[in-house]
């Protein structure tokens, strides 16, 4: 499967898990990159939300957040987004080494287990 195609089917998993809460409110999602903005798949990412019914500004509010290479950062933009409300958390995983995650851990699962919302993570 090319990367557009999982990034828009993306987009249509994270509305799913949006259904319950956007019958309450504007759904609120945090959209957190490792590197810097990516238009292309922001749009697959837009466009997968659009296929399930969520529009941008109608429905939903997308909160971006990008560390542009410094993935020290991650963790607190991350906690950036928690503090924004955020209903569910969209975040990239650098697919690091067992051993790696063993003895740093990866930052995504670091803010799985920290936020109180839903944490995806896509390698």
């Amino acid at each position: 499967m090319r990367r557009r195609q999982f990034i828009t089917l993306l987009g249509g998993a994270v509305a799913w898990s949006l259904v319950a809460r956007a019958q309450q409110k504007l759904a609120r999602i945090g959209f957190l990159r490792q590197a810097g903005p990516h238009e292309k798949q922001f749009e697959a990412f837009r466009e997968g939300l659009r296929a399930a019914g969520y529009v941008e500004g109608q429905n939903i509010v997308i909160e971006q957040r990008y560390a542009a290479g410094a993935y020290d950062r991650l963790n607190a933009l991350a906690m950036e987004l928690v503090r924004e409300n955020v209903d569910v958390i969209v975040m990239g995983h650098r697919g690091l080494s067992a051993i790696t995650e063993i003895f740093a851990g990866s930052v995504s699962t670091k803010v799985s287990h920290r936020a109180p919302c839903t944490v995806i993570s896509v390698k």
